[in-house]
């Protein structure tokens, strides 16, 4: 069982090391999770979801446009 273990500890950091030395897959991994966090806000401020029409609505949102960013990652 311990060698199993071991096998399986050294499949993961292989996996990581892969995964993390490609600056696209990081960079879109962190660039996903802002703008999912972003959005999340906007909701939760807004007390609202895109598109969604309330009486409690403390804002309005303009949508948003995709634009590149540069980032150091």
């Amino acid at each position: 069982m311990a060698k199993d273990k071991s096998k399986d500890i050294g499949l993961v950091k292989e996996i990581q090391k892969v995964l993390l030395d490609d600056s696209d897959f990081l960079r879109s991994l962190v660039q996903d999770n802002l703008q999912k966090l972003l959005e999340a806000e906007f909701e939760h401020y807004l007390q609202a979801k895109p598109y969604e029409r309330t009486e409690s609505r403390r804002g309005y949102r303009n949508g948003r446009v995709t634009v590149p960013k540069k980032t150091l990652i």
